[in-house]
């Protein structure tokens, strides 16, 4: 666990390359150990690299613990970033479902699946929740003003082309 977290650290300081050494040795020492394999898988897809590893990792962890939804959600973006979306919004929903008080995270990461598979308004509602969490979120802000944005202008098109 020591190892793992240490992993932790070095991603949050942008230090992949030692960070999935570490995460490596930590489950060398300790194959089973899900939390490091969920770390693992999560940032190997926020990396966009080795996303079957972090496939198989997370795997395992719902394997292990299929109703955590912190778990649940690693796989559900693991499967986003493969672009399978189907299976991500699967993942995402039953994170969702279990889930007391999803997090920013959560809601966020629902949003861009919905919005992946084409349902717009319901990804912009995901993103407003999200946003409700983390109020600051720069990234969030930026993804509902374009989307509403998108979305206005969808809605005043038919009505452009019935006046003219």
């Amino acid at each position: 666990m020591f190892l793992g977290g240490i992993g932790d650290v070095k991603c949050a300081q942008g230090d992949t390359l030692a960070a999935f050494a570490l995460y490596d040795e930590a489950l060398e020492v300790n194959p089973n150990d899900v939390g490091i394999m969920n770390n693992y898988a999560y940032f190997l897809t926020l990396c966009n690299r080795d996303l079957d590893k972090a496939e198989r990792m997370s795997g395992k962890t719902i394997q292990a613990e299929p109703q955590n939804p912190t778990f649940l959600d690693t796989y559900a973006w693991v499967f986003y970033k493969r672009q399978e979306y189907t299976m991500a919004q699967l993942y995402i929903e039953m994170a969702l479902k279990n889930e007391k008080r999803p997090s920013s995270d959560i809601y966020d990461h629902y949003g861009d699946i919905l919005l992946a598979i084409g349902n717009k308004k319901e990804a912009l509602a995901q993103w407003k929740k999200a946003l409700e969490l983390d109020a600051g979120n720069q990234s969030l802000l930026e993804k509902i003003e374009k989307l509403a944005a998108e979305l206005e202008a969808g809605d005043k098109q038919p009505d452009e082309i019935t006046e003219q």
